[in-house]
């Protein structure tokens, strides 16, 4: 407000307003009372994905991601790509990817603050996930969770109702993250015990543990450290922590895949500017942050999101001020 700027609460952007030469000119605004139009030299987009919309979730990410639960903001629903394809934008990057990760099931739907960062459930390599159908879907030991959380979110949600368990033993427990503290568990002396709890059922609970622990090895978890410890022909495989669930008790989480940020977005040019079909600017129109597309493709490098934002942000504001 010092510097002049208005900053308007509870309004939404619904469209981009241009010129009769096609320099976009302003947005048409909407809040609680009315629609109007603010015209302005220039637009920068920068009001993130469309994790936050369940349907643009399942048409572009595949079935099942309309059940995932959003870590970020609940805002962030596809506004600023919508509006600025209306209008000829050009879109960009693996519209079918995402940033996803393994949370616990009782997180909330969309993100808080106070809780989100404690929502992860990531210590999935030492010990084994079943769906609901008590059946191993996934290599939980591909690589370091660093590298396979993203992965590991999207192979749950493709499970029956989004939903996985997570099953360890209590070699594994000393080593589990500590933000499983404020999870809900659930505690058995027997596999057969635990799958009453958690609601699957027990005989081929039962014959997925005798499976998996008939190819398992004897030994210690070092979970720093790629052992190489990994089943034979198993289907899945498990490729490093293959190591033998038989120590009681045995600990249940229930878990689901949250959405963080998604991949798909705009086209722009070095100068933040978005292109159209042709690749030529549409003027008067920049974008930055995650509503910027081919930065990331099938995985994502940490930090590097609030990077791309930082430095596209800086340099669509200052070629904007310049228009």
């Amino acid at each position: 407000r010092r510097a002049g700027i208005s900053v308007l609460y509870e309004t939404e952007m619904s469209g981009l307003t241009q010129d009769d030469s096609g320099v976009v000119v302003g947005v048409v605004a909407r809040d609680n009372d009315e629609t109007y139009r603010i015209r302005s030299k220039a637009v920068i987009l920068a009001c993130g994905g469309f994790e936050a919309n369940a349907e643009m979730r399942g048409k572009h990410i595949g079935p099942g991601w309309e059940l995932a639960k959003v870590r970020g903001s609940r805002h962030n629903t596809g506004d600023g790509h919508r509006a600025a394809m209306t209008i000829g934008a050009q879109p960009i990057g693996q519209w079918d990817g995402c940033h996803g990760t393994p949370i616990d099931i009782d997180a909330p739907a969309t993100g808080d603050i106070q809780v989100t960062d404690q929502m992860p459930r990531r210590s999935y390599t030492l010990g084994i996930s079943v769906n609901l159908k008590g059946k191993r879907f996934v290599d939980e030991g591909e690589g370091f969770a660093e590298q396979t959380f993203v992965s590991m979110g999207q192979a749950i949600l493709r499970q029956e109702n989004g939903i996985a368990i997570q099953i360890f033993d209590s070699k594994a427990r000393p080593h589990l993250e500590g933000r499983y503290g404020g999870s809900r568990k659930f505690e058995a002396d027997t596999i057969t015990q635990l799958a009453e709890q958690i609601g699957v059922d027990a005989a081929t609970l039962a014959a997925t543990m005798d499976a998996y622990n008939e190819q398992a090895h004897e030994g210690e978890y070092h979970p720093r450290e790629l052992d190489g410890r990994s089943t034979n022909d198993l289907k899945p495989p498990k490729s490093n922590w293959a190591i033998r669930i038989d120590k009681p008790p045995f600990t249940a989480f229930t878990v689901t895949g949250g959405i963080t940020y998604t991949y798909g977005g705009l086209k722009i040019d070095t100068n933040s500017r978005v292109l159209d079909s042709g690749d030529l600017p549409i003027g008067g129109l920049y974008a930055a942050g995650e509503i910027v597309g081919g930065i990331f493709y099938h995985n994502s490098l940490r930090a590097a999101g609030l990077m791309h934002g930082a430095v596209f942000g800086k340099i669509a504001g200052e070629h904007a001020a310049r228009s």
